[in-house]
C-alpha cells in the first residue's frame, strides 16, 4: 500500500479537531480497504512518532504530532511542502541516473553514454537490430501526441 500523505494529515485534522483525544483503529477479519488504509496510516504515524499507542487500537497524538500538524495546518504551507518533496524526488532520481552512469564507467569499464546518445549499444555478440524505419517513427510520434493530449486534458479540467 502506498503511502498517502494527504490521507496523513487527514488523520492528524481530525484527531485534532475531535472532543475525544483518542482515534480508534481495530482490524477487523476481511477489512476494507478503507479499514485497512487507516490503520496502516495510523502505524506510519505511530513510526514517525506523531500517535503513540495507549491500548489496544487506540492512539493519541503526541507533542510531536502537534508540531508537525501545526506546521502542515496551512493549505499554502502544505501545498508548498508537497511541491518541494516533488521536486527533491526528482533531484534524487536525477542524481541516481548520474551515479548508475559513473559506476558503469568507473566499476565496469562501460561508457553508457553513447549508447544513450546514439540509441544503440554495440554487443560482442551478433544479433539483429530492430526495426527503426519510419513507420516506428510515426508510431512512436502517435503515442506521444497521446500522452501529451491525455496530460493536457487532465491538467485543463481537473487543474
Amino acid at each position: 500500500m502506498k503511502r498517502d500523505d494527504d490521507f496523513i494529515r487527514q488523520l492528524l485534522l481530525e484527531c485534532e479537531q475531535s472532543d475525544d483525544i483518542h482515534l480508534v483503529a481495530r482490524l477487523r477479519l476481511n477489512p476494507s480497504n478503507d479499514e485497512l488504509k487507516r490503520y496502516h496510516h495510523i502505524k506510519l504515524l505511530c513510526d514517525a512518532g506523531y500517535f503513540t499507542p495507549v491500548g489496544k487500537h487506540v492512539y493519541r497524538m503526541t507533542n510531536q504530532g502537534y508540531d508537525y500538524l501545526e506546521a502542515i495546518k496551512n493549505e499554502t504551507v502544505w501545498a508548498k511542502t508537497k511541491e518541494e518533496v516533488t521536486k527533491l524526488g526528482v533531484l534524487l532520481m536525477v542524481v541516481l541516473h548520474v551515479a548508475a552512469i559513473a559506476f558503469y564507467a568507473f566499476k565496469r569499464r562501460q561508457n553508457l553514454v553513447p549508447a544513450m546518445v546514439k540509441g544503440d549499444q554495440a554487443t560482442d555478440t551478433p544479433s539483429t537490430p530492430s526495426a527503426d524505419g519510419a513507420p516506428q517513427r510515426l508510431f512512436a510520434l502517435a503515442v506521444w501526441s497521446a500522452c501529451a493530449l491525455a496530460v493536457w486534458s487532465l491538467v485543463t479540467y481537473f487543474g
